[in-house]
C-alpha cells in the first residue's frame, strides 16, 4: 500500500483543507501536514517487598490529556494510500498492577495487569461527533502471567544454568476503527522457551502462540473502484517454534 506521509505542520501554517488566501488552492504539503501532538500526563505509583523480598507488588496510576491527537487515516477506503492527520483532543486513564513470587531461590511465579480508558474528548470527522468513542488500536485490558525456573550446575558441569520459563499473555479489548463499529475481542497466547547457557553462550529452543490461538493483529475497511467497502484483516501468526543461539559480549 502506497503511504504518503510528510513532516509535521510549521506554526501558522493553512490547516489541511483551508482554502488560502486569495481563493488560492493549498499545495499537496499543506493539504498533508499535520499539526505536532502536545499532552500532559500525570502517574504515580509505589513498590512493596515482603517476606524477605520474596513477594514483591508493584502499582501505578496514571492519567494523559493530548490536543492534536494523531491518527492514520485512509485516502478513499485505502485505494489511494494513507496519512496521518489531527483529530481534536484524547484523554487516557488506567491503572497497572503487578506480583511477583519467589518461594524459592530457583522457581519465580509473576503476574501483571493493565487497565486502559482511552477516549476521544472532542473529535468531528466531517460526518459524525466521535465525542466519548474509544481510540483505535488502544488495548482496554492487558494480562500476564507466567512462571520461570533456573536451576545452576555444580562448578565444573559442561553447562552452567539451564532456565524454563511459560507465559500467558492477553491482549483487547481493541477497536479498530474510530467509529467503534470493529474491534477485536480478548484473546491470549501462551509463549514457552528453554535454555542452557555457559559462559558467554546461550542456547534457546522456543515455542510462541503454543496453542494456534486465532486472532486479528490489523483491520482496516478498503474501498474498491465500484465503491463497495471490502475489510482486509491481517491475521496473528499461528505457532511458531524455533531455536536461537546467542552470545553476550
Amino acid at each position: 500500500m502506497m503511504e504518503a506521509m510528510v513532516d509535521r505542520m510549521p506554526p501558522g501554517m493553512i490547516p489541511p483543507g483551508m482554502p488560502m488566501p486569495g481563493g488560492e488552492q493549498p499545495t499537496l504539503r499543506e493539504m498533508l501536514a499535520y499539526q505536532p501532538e502536545r499532552s500532559w500526563t500525570f502517574e504515580v505509583g509505589g513498590r512493596k517487598e515482603l517476606f524477605d523480598r520474596r513477594l514483591a507488588t508493584t502499582f501505578a496510576l496514571f492519567y494523559s490529556h493530548v490536543n492534536n491527537i494523531q491518527i492514520i487515516q485512509l485516502l478513499d477506503g485505502g485505494a489511494s494510500g494513507r496519512i496521518i492527520t489531527n483529530a481534536g483532543r484524547s484523554t487516557s486513564r488506567g491503572a497497572e498492577l503487578g506480583l511477583r513470587f519467589a518461594p524459592t531461590t530457583n522457581f519465580t511465579l509473576f503476574s501483571e495487569y493493565g487497565f486502559a480508558d482511552a477516549r476521544f474528548s472532542r473529535y468531528d470527522s466531517g460526518d459524525n461527533d466521535l465525542a466519548g468513542n474509544r481510540i483505535p488500536f488502544a488495548p482496554q485490558h492487558t494480562l500476564s502471567v507466567g512462571a520461570s525456573y533456573v536451576h545452576r550446575f555444580a562448578h565444573h558441569a559442561f553447562i552452567d544454568r539451564l532456565i524454563a520459563n511459560v507465559s500467558y499473555t492477553g491482549v483487547g479489548k481493541i477497536y479498530w476503527t474510530e467509529e467503534n463499529d470493529v474491534y477485536q475481542p480478548f484473546y491470549g497466547i501462551t509463549n514457552a522457551s528453554i535454555a542452557v547457557e555457559r559462559g558467554a553462550f546461550g542456547l534457546d529452543l522456543w515455542a510462541r502462540n503454543l496453542f494456534s490461538t486465532q486472532y486479528n493483529a490489523f483491520f482496516v475497511n478498503v474501498s474498491d473502484m465500484g465503491g463497495n467497502v471490502n475489510p482486509i484483516v491481517q491475521r496473528g501468526f499461528p505457532l511458531r517454534m524455533g531455536v536461537t543461539l546467542r552470545m553476550m559480549l
